[in-house]
């Protein structure tokens, strides 16, 4: 590459690298939150702690979708059938969940 491309693809290529890296350092981080609240050891942290640390790694996880008044509607049988894959249903579970108690 001569100069000016080697700049260019500097430019180009050094903020992706960048987020990279800060997406491999929160990974880092959350493995090693998972191996601690997962750890069976006299001075791991209590169980509630735990709790809310594996289940603050898994919904940072989901991505959040987004259903109709009509699909949270549904019953199970029907939202199990539109909803084939598993991590779907459960997030529509849980929305249903959530209207549920807010109504």
């Amino acid at each position: 590459l001569d100069p000016n491309e080697a700049m260019s693809a500097q430019q180009m290529l050094l903020p992706k690298a960048q987020r990279s890296i800060d997406v491999i350092k929160q990974t880092l981080l959350d493995a090693r939150a998972l191996e601690l609240a997962l750890l069976n050891d006299p001075s791991s942290p209590a169980d509630d702690v735990r709790v809310s640390t594996i289940e603050s790694l898994w919904e940072a996880e989901q991505e959040e979708i987004i259903f109709s008044e009509d699909e949270l509607n549904m019953n199970m049988k029907d939202a199990k059938k539109r909803y084939d894959d598993p991590d779907t249903f459960r997030a529509w579970k849980r929305a249903k969940k959530k209207m549920r108690t807010k109504g």
